[in-house]
């Protein structure tokens, strides 16, 4: 059986045309770029100085309205904060243990020893609870050796004891009793 192919798909010859639209273009376009090319690169210098001060000019307005990029801050040095730390802790030197133990603690966010360590010291040194700032500060770092670790029992014991000596010792319970 032989079947018929539609006339719209059988292979039609294309005609070739010697000149076409785009062909004519093209060709049009070929040496006036060339021209402006030679152009310019014979006339280097008026084209520069007529130029580059649009270009600057451009480059000056543009930079009023960009916000500067802000300067890098450095990072602490953590090794020396953590000998800074252990040893003045060690020496009985309190507030330099602190002011270490702070430093250290922001670039380790996920150690309960330290945190506990570093509230345990803001407590004892808030003159018997007297001074309110250093144990309020004392609870935050207490809320942070919390968030390090809940499952630890060293977090929960030093709010224990910031509340205590803030005397607030039943802020930690809720209304029946039992643990918040």
């Amino acid at each position: 059986m032989y079947l018929r192919t539609p006339k719209r798909y059988r292979r039609q010859r294309r005609q070739l045309h010697l000149f076409s639209g785009r062909a004519v273009v093209t060709l049009l376009m070929i040496p006036l770029i060339g021209a402006i090319g030679w152009y310019l690169w014979d006339h280097q210098d008026q084209f520069r100085s007529s130029v580059i001060p649009h270009i600057e000019g451009f480059r000056d307005s543009v930079q009023t309205q960009v916000a500067p990029a802000p300067s890098p801050t450095a990072t602490a040095d953590l090794v020396s904060a953590q000998a800074g730390c252990a040893s003045a802790f060690q020496q009985g030197q309190t507030e330099i243990a602190i002011e270490e133990c702070k430093v250290l603690a922001e670039g380790r966010p996920n150690d309960v020893d330290l945190y506990y360590r570093l509230t345990y010291m803001l407590v004892t040194t808030s003159s018997f609870g007297r001074d309110t700032a250093r144990l309020d500060e004392a609870l935050a770092y207490a809320e942070k050796t919390i968030n390090a670790n809940p499952e630890k029992p060293q977090g929960w014991a030093i709010r224990a004891m910031a509340l205590d000596w803030r005397g607030d010792p039943e802020k930690g319970f809720g209304a029946s009793g039992e643990g918040a």
